[in-house]
Formats: structure tokens, sequence, C-alpha cells
């Protein structure tokens, strides 16, 4: 499998006006992250930019990493862990 290295170094706060896509990210001070992924999923990292849903593969990462994080907070992990508990302990469908 061919991986591709993926860095976002751009930094501040940036409001797009296109009518797909508005990201503003909440943090005025940014960190650099770099990491590789494997080729097929950078290909449609950079297809969406290259249709013009988002201006640079940073901004696809910064919003990809807000969804997942967004769905996978630690008080929501909880409640999940909780009900597959309940509903192993008690049976309900």
């Amino acid at each position: 499998m061919t991986k591709k290295s993926v860095t976002s170094g751009r930094v501040g706060q940036r409001q797009r006006s296109s009518s797909r896509v508005t990201i503003a990210p909440e943090a005025t001070h940014m960190r650099t992250i770099q990491t590789e992924v494997p080729e097929q999923l950078y290909a449609q990292l950079r297809s969406l930019v290259t249709l013009g849903w988002f201006h640079d593969e940073g901004e696809v990462l910064r919003e990809a990493l807000r969804r997942f994080l967004e769905v996978h907070r630690p008080e929501l992990m909880d409640e999940y862990v909780r009900k597959d508990v309940e509903w192993g302990l008690r049976g309900n469908d």
C-alpha cells in the first residue's frame, strides 16, 4: 500500500464565502500535524479539493477531525458503553 504524507501548515483564522463550505476554526492559534495516509484516502481528499468543496488539504483534514471529535466526545462514549451494558443485562431489543 502506498502512503502519502500530508502536512497542514496554514495558520490563522479564515472564513470561506463559498456557498458549499464555511469553516471558521474556533482557535486562533493552530498546531501543525504531519501524518501518512493510504493512497486511496489521499486521492479522495484531493478530489474534494479539486472539485472545489474545500480550499486545500488542511481544510479537509480540520473538518474531518472536528467532526470525528464531535461524535467521539468522552461523555457520549460513556453513554454508549452504559447502553450496551444495559442491553447486555436486560436483553432489550
